[in-house]
């Protein structure tokens, strides 16, 4: 079942392939796979758009979006939508759940774009790298160059705590449930990692070079967001 996400010639990293299978499977876990069917699902920043023709096959009506337009045009049979989620951005009609997987470390106005996620969305998914620490207003900006597509559209990203995400996810109104699981983490990959406990070592996060820097890196984090039935 999970075949389809799995791209042998990955423009991106061929580690990539476990890493949404692993996602997707705990996504399954967590819904079921009968309530996809006839669901509109927006999936983010979706590159090559393995994700979305995976849950196109189970039954969801998909919308395939990203910021570059030549993702897009190598998408086939799926409905797809250009945005740039660095900028204000709303649907016209909620989607019944947003895939928000990898994206949010890519992205400068961060809390501009959970806030266009909760507007749009009636539950999302949320995954991202987060920074090795619980202080709840700890973020930094880093450069980043294109990276072949994969790193900061509009060149610019932050590393945030999670502890920040959930306090601007409740700031929005949000309720969220985080899973920290095993089953998340790619085994002997470190840059793939969801069970881990944060240190507070960042003390020369400054000098951090790029997100996946010692200094600055804790993990990645992943959560079930249901933003405030009252956000319009």
């Amino acid at each position: 079942m999970y075949d389809i996400l799995v791209n042998l010639d990955d423009q991106f990293h061929l580690d990539y392939n476990a890493w949404r299978i692993h996602r997707v499977k705990k996504i399954i876990q967590i819904l079921g796979i009968d309530w996809f069917k006839g669901k509109t699902v927006l999936d983010l920043a979706c590159g090559q758009g393995n994700i979305s023709s995976f849950f196109k096959s189970i039954g969801a009506n998909v919308i395939a979006a990203d910021a570059r337009q030549e993702h897009l045009a190598s998408i086939l049979n799926i409905t797809t939508m250009q945005i740039d989620q660095d900028a204000p951005w709303q649907l016209e009609e909620k989607v019944d759940l947003s895939i928000h997987f990898g994206v949010l470390y890519h992205l400068k106005n961060w809390k501009q774009d959970l806030a266009s996620t909760a507007k749009s969305s009636k539950i999302f998914f949320l995954e991202s790298v987060v920074a090795n620490t619980d202080d709840p207003l700890f973020e930094h900006n880093l450069y980043e160059e294109d990276g072949g597509g994969q790193n900061a559209y509009n060149k610019i990203g932050t590393v945030m705590s999670a502890a920040n995400v959930e306090r601007i996810l409740t700031e929005l109104g949000c309720k969220f449930q985080r899973y920290d699981d095993e089953d998340l983490s790619i085994p002997n990959k470190k840059l793939y990692q969801y069970h881990w406990t944060v240190t507070n070592q960042i003390t020369d996060y400054k000098l951090a070079k790029d997100f996946e820097d010692p200094a600055i890196y804790g993990g990645r984090r992943f959560w079930l967001v249901y933003p405030n039935p009252s956000i319009s």
